[in-house]
């Protein structure tokens, strides 16, 4: 799964989208379970958007708290079955999360008490686009409305799947072009997948403690 990238360099984004920078602050390097907000692009436009998606059907903050825990990645194959993102598909809420890379883990052994951390990037060294779906969850308590979202993830290509060895996950990556459509909702998920699929990525080892 994907639970660990490095968001766009502001300064790329700057240049992508001039005009939304007047209180725009993210960390460089996100920690899913900490739910960061994150740079988030959808047909509205750049936007900051809790990382893990809280179904508009939540009753409260307690609960939202641990549903987002658990929606931090959808897997595409069950998008459209699943309670908590089913909503935001059909109302075609679709975003992307621009990033200059994505942190997997590979274990050394079957337990996993041995593991080696890569850095994965495209690999012409451009801007990925990480797939996603977003949602607005209204706080009842405080009237303020909270913008989530979640990394769609897909079955790993050959590559991936000798990094992420244990369940063979990727996130959907996208370069500009069908980020865009997947915006606009005019590429549909089998495509969003082989799309995926497709993408040359490059991998190295890092230091576990990043």
């Amino acid at each position: 799964m994907c639970y660990h990238y490095s968001p766009a360099h502001l300064n790329r984004l700057k240049k992508l989208y001039p005009d939304k920078f007047e209180n725009l602050d993210y960390p460089e390097y996100a920690n899913g379970f900490t739910h960061p907000e994150v740079p988030s692009v959808t047909s509205n436009g750049l936007a900051l958007h809790h990382w893990g998606l809280i179904p508009h059907w939540t009753q409260d903050m307690e609960t939202a708290q641990k549903m987002r825990r658990f929606c931090l990645n959808a897997k595409i194959e069950t998008l459209a079955e699943k309670p908590s993102f089913r909503n935001a598909l059909k109302k075609k809420q679709f975003c992307v999360l621009p990033a200059r890379n994505f942190y997997e883990w590979q274990w050394q052994d079957k337990k996993g008490k041995e593991k080696i951390k890569y850095d994965i990037q495209l690999a012409d060294n451009e801007l990925m686009y990480l797939g996603g779906l977003y949602s607005e969850w209204l706080h009842k308590e405080t009237g303020e409305l909270i913008s989530t979202a979640t990394i769609i993830t897909c079955p790993a290509n050959s590559f991936m799947e000798k990094i992420h060895n244990t369940k063979k996950r990727m996130p959907i990556i996208l370069n500009e072009l069908h980020a865009t459509n997947w915006i606009n909702g005019t590429i549909d998920l089998i495509q969003l997948k082989n799309t995926t699929q497709e993408q040359t990525l490059i991998a190295k080892a890092v230091n576990n403690e990043i």
